[in-house]
């Protein structure tokens, strides 16, 4: 990976939570993908992000087979 992920396009345009969007990309690829083999690689996983005051967050991501690209919906 040449750079840190970014996000390419999100739904609403207008969504506000920055901290959920850049929180969520650390949870995107929590793996080095150099290092990850053909088929080692997890295809599709969820999470949760819980902020301070306990309001949870949802999270799904599913990985392209080149495991370059991660479709990401909270």
């Amino acid at each position: 990976r040449d750079k840190d992920p970014g996000v390419k396009f999100q739904f609403p345009e207008d969504f506000s939570e920055e901290e959920s969007c850049q929180a969520s990309l650390k949870f995107c690829f929590p793996y080095d993908i150099q290092r990850a083999r053909d088929g080692v690689a997890v295809q599709h996983f969820t999470f949760v992000l819980t902020d301070l005051e306990g309001c949870q967050q949802f999270g799904f991501c599913r990985l392209t087979s080149s495991t370059q690209t991660c479709l990401c919906i909270l």
